[in-house]
């Protein structure tokens, strides 16, 4: 089965017990752009240019009212997160002391995945306009990728093939999702920040850890249906 019909069907399976959740409750279709920062490390000893590429997400959102002020928003999302990166470091040449070999990485990450954040909704009103705050925690799951990287030793490209597997549990993500909306009738429109949690990258073929987090800020437009 191909990655994409086997994000079809984590996709639709999920939707289908999503859909019963939302029963009897206000549903949304939301969709809009995000900014990404990737893999950014804890102890981050080598010189990064980061640029932020635009991704999208969409999918179902359900507002499930508590009082007259909160609501209990969980939401399921497809998405796309983009960024282009490059990095140099230096190798000592083991022929002269005094002489490094030059690598530099360039890379294009484009990685899909399935978001679930489960905010609380503030609501309140600013004159006759309605906005809302939103906090609370998210668990993505990588679904898969199609970067890119392209090695130059000394200013030449080179052959460059990333062989390092990483294990499962390095696909979920995770954090606390930050935001504020406005509502116009049957329309929303919301900024928000996913601040992500350091966690411990493991791989398959080598003896190799480090901390990352990722960071993700998105403009999304709703319409309840």
């Amino acid at each position: 089965m191909s990655k994409i019909s086997k994000t079809l069907l984590i996709y639709i399976v999920s939707f289908v017990l999503f859909s019963n959740v939302a029963h009897g409750q206000d549903i949304f279709l939301m969709g809009g752009v995000n900014f990404s920062k990737l893999g950014q490390q804890k102890d981050n000893t080598s010189s990064i240019n980061r640029e932020y590429r635009p991704g999208f997400h969409i999918g179902p959102a359900v507002a499930m009212k508590l009082n007259d002020h909160f609501d209990l928003i969980p939401s399921l999302l497809f998405s796309l997160k983009r960024e282009y990166s490059e990095s140099t470091i230096y190798i000592p040449r083991f022929d002269n002391t005094n002489a490094s070999y030059r690598y530099d990485f360039k890379s294009s990450i484009n990685e899909y995945y399935l978001d679930l954040p489960i905010t609380l909704k503030f609501n309140f009103k600013l004159g006759e306009q309605k906005l809302y705050a939103l906090a609370g925690p998210y668990v993505n799951l990588r679904l898969f990728d199609d970067s890119t990287t392209e090695l130059f030793i000394d200013g030449e490209a080179s052959e460059f093939e990333n062989q390092f597997e990483a294990k499962f549990s390095n696909r979920i993500d995770y954090g606390i999702q930050v935001g504020l909306g406005a509502e116009l009738k049957s329309y929303v429109i919301q900024a928000t920040y996913d601040y992500g949690f350091y966690r411990t990258m493991k791989y398959e073929d080598i003896p190799f850890e480090e901390s990352v987090r990722n960071a993700v800020a998105r403009i999304t437009f709703g319409y309840k249906f």
